[in-house]
């Protein structure tokens, strides 16, 4: 049997556009996507205009991650960037930008990694030509940087749960609580939230819900949804689940961080 030494598995991924499309039927590749291996370093990409005909078109998509180890604050550092300028879906959603930065610190000596969203931006987005506004709340992630103190704020603290509850989800198909303990909602491990809060758009057919519009004949579009487990983060800052008559799936401005410490 051999002896693992302590080392850091690192983890980084940055997307600028990516997804699936159903109808018309057409492959869809990552554009602007950087990963970093095992042991880090550095990775970039960088994508000049795109188009896919009839469905979305952007002006360019930069990612980048890296991750080291800081001698100074004696920790692994991961850091995840991505951002998508001049984005237009079928000519009905558009954007000037979207950004994401997320940014994992992991003490040497072990104990919960500090995960946290730093640039968060969504600039000009337009439905059919109506502003969409939101308020994006980074203070929420970087005030509870790790799960545990999340769940801490969430179970023990009546007005953070006043404040902040109805941004967890909870699984539509979830048996009931027998007990009265209050508990952070996780789906499979996962606990499910968004970064962005406060939605209003003067579309006249638009529904929103949290942080979700649906748009009859073009689909839902979903606001920084964010994805917290014990050991990472992944944030996607636009995520479409389009219909008619254009059908599929597509991410813009994802970044996953997290940190690992094998002893």
């Amino acid at each position: 049997m051999t002896t693992l030494d302590k080392r850091f598995v690192f983890r980084a991924n940055a997307i600028g556009v990516a997804g699936q499309i159903t109808r018309p039927q057409s492959a869809v590749r990552m554009h602007g996507a950087s990963s970093l291996p095992v042991v880090g370093g550095y990775a970039q990409s960088d994508v000049q205009r795109t188009q896919l005909e009839d469905v979305f078109e952007f002006e360019s998509a930069w990612t980048e991650t890296s991750g080291d180890f800081s001698k100074k604050e004696k920790a692994y550092k991961t850091l995840a960037t991505a951002y998508v300028k001049g984005l237009n879906v079928t000519n009905r959603l558009t954007a000037d930008l979207i950004e994401a930065t997320i940014s994992s610190t992991q003490p040497v000596d072990g104990g919960d990694p500090s995960i946290v969203p730093k640039t968060v931006r969504i600039e000009n987005l337009r439905l059919d030509g109506y502003p969409i506004k939101m308020r994006i709340d980074k203070k929420l992630f970087t005030s509870h940087a790790t799960k545990q103190s999340l769940a801490t704020a969430y179970e023990t603290d009546d007005k953070f749960h006043t404040s902040y509850g109805h941004r967890f989800h909870v699984s539509s198909t979830a048996a009931p609580r027998r007990s009265s303990r209050r508990r952070l909602p996780e789906l499979s491990g996962c606990v499910c939230c968004s970064i962005v809060d406060k939605v209003t758009t003067t579309h006249p057919e638009a529904q929103i819900n949290d942080h979700a519009i649906t748009l009859e004949g073009f689909g839902t579009i979903y606001l920084g949804e964010f994805l917290i487990t014990d050991i990472s983060r992944r944030l996607t800052l636009l995520r479409l689940k389009l219909g008619s008559p254009v059908a599929g799936d597509l991410a813009c401005a994802e970044v996953e961080s997290n940190g690992i410490l094998i002893i």
